[in-house]
């Protein structure tokens, strides 16, 4: 289009001086020359006009082309826009339909509530744990069927919920059954929101712990009794112990008053016995018969033992820290409360026989569920036939620790000297066995 412009300029221009020549030459008048102009002019916009009316038809020509591709681009996207929305609806739609039969098939009860706490959809297992209808949950709200007690806690949850301090919470909570009694749940709630982050509703799960609840109070009850009745149990033991050991003393005044020194040093080995099981009683007592860490029985039963130290004389006791706590059950620290206390008394009545100062030593380590304990004095040692494992000549003492030691801990008894008489327990934990 841009070329046909140039040659009707072109054109007119040719004409004009064509005529402008022909003035001069021939002396034509100007009218003529000015009509052969205007024609010029003329010709040159029919000629411009013919250029513009195939212009404006290739422009609707253009224009018609434009429009039907939009038109069919639209019809394009129309059906498949529709067919989008179709396929969606018919997914919600089943995916509404599965949601809701999953609601009504959970065993667990499933409540959907209001901002306010308004029951708006229940299924039918959160109506069998309160014995209501759907329609009459439906009519009332959370507050009425949740004990008052209970119903503080969900509302500072609720808030926190809504205000976006807490995803969501649980809480083991009482609810009003239709029969007029509570039933113990654990209620769970979630807030759903919407795309824009707005609270909807929220979703509550029901879940009947009242046989659980129940049990615990049953179990408590029954835990309350126990405890009053071994509470009453270890009295009865503590004052029997006394009462021994009190009697014991009694037949030591007697054994004095007649000369009998031999009866007094079995009395006194027999109540030195007793006292260190009264000591392993208190403690075990103490800890609710619960295992007791190894390293404090030996040290409280040793100092059970030497408080009969006679006058004058005086026993240091070394036991060192270990790395990690070992500890025994109950059975096992009777036995080994017994056969400690032998052990201490050996060595009061040897190792500080000639002196006024001794050292006890007990080391204490394991190697997995093994228990090593290393019972140590500074004293003159074990006679060689102990050592040898002659217990022939042996006291009842030595009779008794080995006897607990091999028969009752199942372990092993090793006698040895070591600048003192050291004697080797080795037993397997019952605690690591459990």
């Amino acid at each position: 289009m841009k070329h046909s412009h140039k040659i009707y300029l072109f054109f007119s221009v040719f004409i004009s001086l064509a005529c402008f020549a022909i003035f001069l030459i021939t002396g034509i008048p100007a009218i003529y020359i000015f009509i052969i102009l205007l024609s010029s002019v003329i010709l040159l916009l029919l000629f411009m006009l013919g250029s513009l009316q195939k212009r404006v038809r290739q422009a609707e020509e253009n224009a018609r082309q434009e429009i039907s591709g939009i038109k069919l681009e639209m019809e394009e996207n129309y059906e498949k826009t529709t067919k989008e929305l179709k396929e969606l609806y018919e997914n919600s739609k089943q995916s509404e339909i599965h949601l809701r039969e999953t609601i009504e098939s959970s065993m667990q009860g499933i409540a959907i509530l209001s901002l306010d706490g308004q029951f708006l959809k229940v299924n039918g297992a959160a109506c069998d744990i309160i014995g209501y209808t759907e329609e009459q949950l439906l009519r009332t709200d959370l507050q009425c069927i949740t004990h008052p007690e209970d119903f503080s806690d969900d509302v500072l949850n609720m808030k926190g919920l809504v205000q976006g301090k807490s995803a969501g919470y649980k809480l083991e909570k009482r609810l009003y059954h239709v029969a007029g009694i509570t039933v113990w749940v654990m209620q769970y709630m979630r807030l759903i929101k919407d795309p824009t982050g707005n609270p909807i509703h929220f979703v509550t799960h029901f879940v009947d712990i009242t046989e659980r609840k129940q049990a615990e109070e049953q179990l408590k009850k029954y835990t309350e009794t126990l405890t009053v009745l071994l509470r009453e149990v270890n009295h009865r033991v503590k004052n029997n112990l006394a009462a021994l050991i009190s009697m014991l003393h009694m037949e030591q005044n007697k054994a004095r008053a007649t000369g009998n020194t031999g009866y007094i040093d079995f009395l006194n080995d027999l109540i030195s016995r007793i006292q260190s099981l009264s000591t392993v009683h208190s403690m075990l007592s103490a800890q609710n018969w619960q295992p007791l860490e190894l390293s404090q029985l030996c040290n409280q039963v040793i100092q059970a033992a030497i408080s009969g130290t006679p006058p004058g004389k005086k026993v240091q006791i070394e036991i060192p820290k270990t790395k990690s706590k070992i500890q025994v059950n109950s059975n096992q620290a009777h036995h080994l409360t017994l056969v400690i206390n032998e052990l201490t008394t050996n060595s009061i009545k040897h190792a500080i026989h000639d002196r006024d100062q001794a050292i006890i030593r007990v080391d204490i380590s394991n190697d997995g569920d093994n228990i090593e304990i290393r019972f140590k004095d500074d004293g003159p040692g074990f006679p060689q036939a102990l050592i040898d494992g002659d217990f022939r000549r042996a006291n009842i003492g030595f009779e008794l620790i080995r006897g607990i030691v091999q028969q009752s801990l199942d372990g092993e008894l090793i006698l040895e000297n070591d600048n003192g008489a050291t004697a080797i327990i080795k037993f397997q934990n019952e605690l690591e066995l459990i």
